[in-house]
């Protein structure tokens, strides 16, 4: 399973602001991307290895502790940062549409062969707490 949060939007590209997809990984298991809302361009972003290296001078990973994502999102594009670290910045697929924010603990088929059954019924995440603002 996989914790997330993104923004989503009718009409324009989602934004995956944070997508963990477990301790383990080799390559550290944490991603940001941008789907386009145009099915002829390609989605932007994946794996973050500065998100790893984060984690790795912190000593946890995110199944372990509370960490701070965020995505700043202008005109200009976008700045994804864990725990006030810069991740990813990308001036693709930029977009003035709407957003709504989703945060959600999910799975998908092609990730079944990771999950264990017995532990289905103790997945949870815990937010403390979310902040979203629009600059004037």
């Amino acid at each position: 399973m996989h914790g997330s949060f993104w923004l989503e939007s009718t009409t324009a590209p989602e934004v995956d602001a944070a997508e963990y997809f477990g301790d383990g990984r080799p390559d550290g298991g944490m991603a940001h991307f941008i789907h386009p809302h145009n099915a002829t361009q390609h989605k932007v972003g994946g794996i973050r290895p500065a998100a790893k290296a984060e984690f790795a001078r912190q000593r946890t990973t995110p199944s372990k502790g509370y960490h701070v994502y965020s995505v700043e999102v202008t005109s200009a594009g976008y700045v994804f940062r864990v725990d006030g670290v810069e991740t990813l910045r990308t001036t693709q697929l930029r977009s003035g549409g709407a957003h709504f924010l989703v945060l959600s603990l999910i799975t998908s088929d092609y990730e079944s062969k990771y999950l264990k059954a017995s532990n289905l019924g103790r997945a949870s995440v815990d937010v403390d707490w979310v902040r979203t603002y629009r600059a004037c």
